[in-house]
């Protein structure tokens, strides 16, 4: 659509899809072309006076990884590998060929999570992927967050 206002603007279901069909609101922010772009940059990076790893952590609770990933040495889930000192680890995978488990790793495995599965989690991941749902400032943190579980 091409907005021709600036504004909030309430906007409502077109699909009647359920009982809770009314509750379905949302509102629309029009803005001018300068501040959505300010709008965009606020957005695109770790909050001012938090960490890369304390944002990480909140990403991994709000994404719920926290569910089949094990973040400390107690133990946890068991539905994913544990996380806990994985940076730098070797791991096997299904295939039965080994990987370091480094930035790239990390990187390709929350983005699409099927390609190198490591063994007793296979072959068939139930992890989501991750590509174009979490941009790059986000999932740096997710590493920056992993990278400390020592």
């Amino acid at each position: 659509f091409n907005a021709t206002q600036k504004g909030d603007f309430q906007v409502y279901c077109a699909e009647y899809c359920g009982t809770s069909h009314s509750g379905m609101l949302a509102i629309i922010r029009v803005k001018d072309e300068a501040a959505y772009k300010k709008w965009i940059d606020e957005n695109n990076k770790v909050p001012d006076g938090v960490t890369p790893v304390a944002y990480g952590r909140k990403m991994f609770e709000k994404n719920a990884c926290v569910t089949c990933h094990a973040v400390a040495a107690s133990g946890g889930p068991a539905v994913g590998p544990s996380l806990w000192q994985a940076f730098g680890r070797q791991d096997k995978l299904i295939d039965g060929s080994s990987v370091l488990i480094d930035e790239n790793y990390i990187r390709e495995s929350i983005l699409r999570p099927s390609a190198k599965v490591v063994q007793g989690f296979g072959p068939v991941t139930a992890m989501p992927a991750f590509e174009g749902t979490l941009k790059d400032f986000q999932i740096d943190a997710l590493i920056a967050y992993i990278k400390s579980l020592k």
